[in-house]
């Protein structure tokens, strides 16, 4: 995709570099490439829609969901596994979807997960409850008993493909 832009909109990319700079684990300040930015901005979108949906041209970064709490609840019985959101500042939840990671069955004492998440699906951030357990049954099997299950949710804007800042909890079952 990115051969198939004119050198204009390339050039689009490559000067909008400066507003998606990010500071790395050593605190010193990165300033992408136009292409890398071009990647990390339409790799998302490309996996959570399947279609490339950004503009030709570099978009600005937009505000995203400021997640101020994530709850996960296993109901017995029913087998849903409930995800709810609350969203501390006020912005249009249509414009946005969740990307939600879990984990495979841990033992209860098992808290350090960071490399266990994997991505189980998409879903729409406009609702403030949803059901997750297809997306965890179709990626993990059956929810397990006596174990907990680590879920990670992560804003993803449907006009830039930006990222935001994750929010994990843990589901005892």
């Amino acid at each position: 995709l990115w051969r198939g832009l004119t050198d204009q909109n390339r050039a689009s990319w490559n000067e909008a570099v400066n507003n998606w700079q990010r500071t790395d684990v050593f605190g010193d300040l990165k300033t992408p490439s136009g292409f890398n930015l071009f990647m990390r901005l339409c790799t998302p979108l490309q996996n959570a829609f399947g279609d490339v949906i950004i503009g030709l041209y570099a978009p600005t970064p937009v505000e995203m969901p400021a997640l101020s709490e994530v709850t996960a609840t296993f109901v017995t019985g029913t087998s849903a596994l409930n995800l709810a959101t609350t969203v501390a500042n006020t912005l249009d939840l249509e414009q946005y979807v969740y990307n939600i990671y879990a984990t495979a069955p841990q033992s209860a004492g098992k808290s350090f997960v960071k490399n266990d998440f994997r991505q189980i699906g998409w879903v729409e951030a406009d609702a403030p409850t949803r059901n997750i357990a297809d997306l965890y049954n179709a990626k993990f099997g059956t929810l397990p008993v006596d174990s907990n299950v680590q879920i990670r949710v992560q804003a993803l804007s449907r006009a830039t493909g930006q990222l935001g800042v994750p929010f994990d909890v843990k589901v005892n079952f």
